[in-house]
């Protein structure tokens, strides 16, 4: 017998293992990919948190600088009460905008749950129909 003759049994051995290594190779890549991808994203929030708080303090000195101006010419408890109401309608205003936003994304995963569930059940009636029918197996005689 030729080293190139191979039965189908071996064949089909050398191929079952090929797609065993294959895949494993695959599982491993993708196990790579999104572990690099979670390292790089928690560098990501880490950077965005420090940003985070150093503009907060920036903020903060502003809204000290503003209220220092305005107590030259108003008494500081109401140069105090205007930057302060200032601030807390800007930070409800982006609240609300935040929570619209958040209903909205809520909203279509809604709609994507129903049109798939309205695609299920439709599938199903279609199935059942199908099993329903007369199975005709012989010739038609007429």
């Amino acid at each position: 017998m030729d080293d190139t003759d191979h039965s189908f049994g071996e064949l089909f051995q050398t191929l079952t293992q090929g797609i065993s290594s294959l895949i494993s190779q695959e599982i491993e890549l993708a196990r790579l990919e999104v572990s690099r991808a979670v390292s790089r994203a928690g560098s990501g929030m880490t950077l965005l948190l420090a940003g985070g708080l150093i503009v907060g303090g920036g903020v903060l000195a502003l809204a000290v600088g503003v209220i220092l101006v305005l107590a030259l010419y108003f008494p500081e408890w109401i140069a105090v009460l205007i930057v302060g109401g200032v601030t807390l309608l800007l930070g409800l205003i982006l609240i609300l905008t935040g929570l619209r936003s958040l209903r909205a994304i809520g909203a279509l995963g809604k709609s994507t749950s129903k049109s798939t569930s309205k695609s299920t059940s439709t599938s199903a009636s279609l199935r059942s129909r199908q099993s329903a029918k007369p199975v005709v197996t012989g010739a038609s005689g007429v």
